[in-house]
């Protein structure tokens, strides 16, 4: 289930440049951020809608929240977990970033690398179902460790593979371990803590998650300072390889 509710989280991701263009083009600005503000609170109205669950504390006691707070935090299964989400999406913001740039180089037009992308992003939409459904019959950290395998492989391919197939075939695969290990993290952070701490730990993962994203293009781009942008896909395609010991280690 965690699967197909990130997957429709992407929906927005892969019609909002498509909507907001078209807006753009036949109004202007302000019609598109109306529009934004008329979804985001057509989105407001359909979560006062949800339920509460029955067994769903109503109140807890200040001490009692910012213990389960630190608890959290000082797991270090959760931080291990959370260290997987962040190197997977230090490599996706730093691909989302540079290549780009890379491609333009290459000569590779505007409207395809466009299109390579959006492959990307539906590659890994459409899969994430499939994989968290694969990763409940086999286990989260085959599930994990085999996406961090299959990224890496889709980042080094990018090395070497300079044709438009080859980008393309690349970046598929690469998207394909991104959805394994995004798909199997979460579930694996919500079996390492209490019913009681589900919030907590989903919410510290994400955050570590965010300092891997926020880090990708600074880091890459200093190391892009030094060498071509080839070799620094083989550092980031290394520090996908370096996170699979960690989970053995740890979450074994």
């Amino acid at each position: 289930m965690m699967g197909w509710f990130s997957s429709t989280t992407m929906v927005g991701r892969l019609t909002a440049p498509i909507t907001a263009g078209a807006v753009l083009s036949l109004a202007g600005f302000k019609e598109a951020y109306l529009l934004c503000g008329i979804i985001g609170a057509i989105a407001l109205v359909s979560m006062s809608q949800i339920p509460s669950p029955r067994s769903e504390r109503k109140s807890n006691s200040p001490g009692k929240f910012s213990r389960d707070i630190f608890q959290v935090l000082f797991n270090g299964d959760v931080v291990t977990a959370g260290v997987v989400m962040a190197v997977t999406y230090f490599a996706v913001q730093s691909l989302e970033t540079f290549l780009p740039i890379y491609l333009g180089g290459l000569g590779v037009e505007p409207w395809l690398i466009g299109a390579i992308f959006t492959i990307e992003l539906f590659t890994i939409m459409i899969l994430k179902p499939y994989a968290g459904r694969l990763s409940d019959a086999v286990g989260r950290i085959k599930m994990i460790s085999l996406g961090l395998v299959t990224s890496s492989i889709g980042i080094t391919g990018i090395t070497f593979l300079k044709s438009c197939e080859g980008l393309i075939f690349s970046i598929i695969i690469f998207s394909i371990g991104v959805a394994f290990t995004t798909a199997a993290t979460p579930p694996l952070v919500s079996e390492l803590v209490t019913r009681e701490k589900y919030g907590a730990a989903i919410g510290a993962m994400e955050t570590i998650k965010d300092v891997g994203q926020a880090l990708g293009p600074i880091f890459t781009g200093m190391i892009l300072m030094y060498v071509a942008f080839e070799d620094a896909l083989l550092v980031i395609s290394g520090l996908l390889i370096f996170a699979l010991p960690l989970i053995y280690l740890r979450l074994r």
